[in-house]
């Protein structure tokens, strides 16, 4: 059990050191648009209202097969979207048609997502990881550690030293699987808003079984939520408050919906995806 762990733990660092750039790469060449006509403005216009700008805007850029948007994720209701662009100029050139444009009759808003990472920090974010990597490797896991809290990235299951595994349960924290499994944690889904409010608690789990039933049946989603909803602002971040699970039928429908949702941005938050093993899962039940 401890090497697994060990193992568990060493797999996370280097996927945290390869895909740190990548990640705040995507977050660069993304935007988010707001204050759109909910449920008119589809993917398609939108589509085509940054392609054509970013065409107008960038000829020597025009590539023949390559659309300037690289995708376009719309929120369940419509209320806004993210558009992703084939680069971080684009990106940062789409900012300037904020409240200059209309749809409907309705200027929409361009910002950048809320996960928008600056590429210093991106580097650094990177260089911390590997370094955190190489130390772990050599078996010094206290300078891991270190390097990664100098750079304030959190490796889950990382803290808790050698061997302290915890017991399953609706407190114990959710260590990651080397294997694919049929359970995945899910965070950057749920906030403590979620938690408080009963409507956007159960809107946040139908989410969940909506998207994660395109590439599996899912036989359980859980959210764990304190027993007074009202104190999930205070409790956010400890324990599981902010995770979600998600079990599926076999480990080929977790896996597949694990490589399409892991990284999208939701509400602005970058989603990770870790599995877990089923024991947990049936802990929290």
């Amino acid at each position: 059990m401890q090497e697994q762990q060990l193992k568990a733990r060493q797999l996370v660092l280097q996927q945290q050191a390869a895909s740190a750039v990548a990640a705040a790469s995507k977050t660069q060449r993304e935007v988010y648009v707001g204050n759109l006509v909910s449920g008119l403005v589809t993917e398609e216009a939108l589509r085509q209202l940054f392609n054509s700008t970013m065409q107008a805007a960038f000829p020597d850029k025009q590539i023949a097969g390559l659309d300037p948007v690289v995708n376009v994720s719309m929120h369940s209701e419509g209320r806004y979207a993210f558009v992703e662009l084939r680069s971080p100029d684009m990106a940062s050139a789409a900012l300037q048609l904020s409240n200059q444009v209309q749809l409907l009759g309705q200027p929409i808003s361009v910002g950048r997502p809320s996960g928008y990472v600056d590429p210093s920090k991106a580097q650094q974010a990177a260089l911390a990881a590997q370094a955190a990597l190489e130390a772990f490797q050599s078996g010094d896991t206290d300078k891991a550690a270190q390097a990664l809290n100098e750079q304030g990235i959190s490796i889950p299951g990382f803290s808790p030293p050698p061997g302290s595994l915890p017991a399953l349960g609706a407190t114990a924290e959710a260590v990651p699987s080397i294997e694919p499994t049929t359970c995945l944690s899910v965070t950057g889904m749920v906030t403590p808003d979620v938690l408080v409010d009963d409507g956007e608690y159960q809107e946040v789990i139908l989410d969940l079984q909506e998207e994660c039933g395109k590439f599996g049946m899912v036989e359980g989603v859980v959210v764990p939520r304190p027993a007074i909803p009202a104190q999930a602002p205070a409790l956010f971040g400890t324990s599981n408050f902010g995770k979600a699970f998600v079990k599926f039928a076999d480990a080929m429908g977790a896996q597949q919906a694990k490589n399409a949702i892991h990284g999208r941005l939701f509400a602005g938050e970058t989603v990770q995806v870790i599995f877990v093993a089923p024991e947990f899962f049936n802990a929290l039940v």
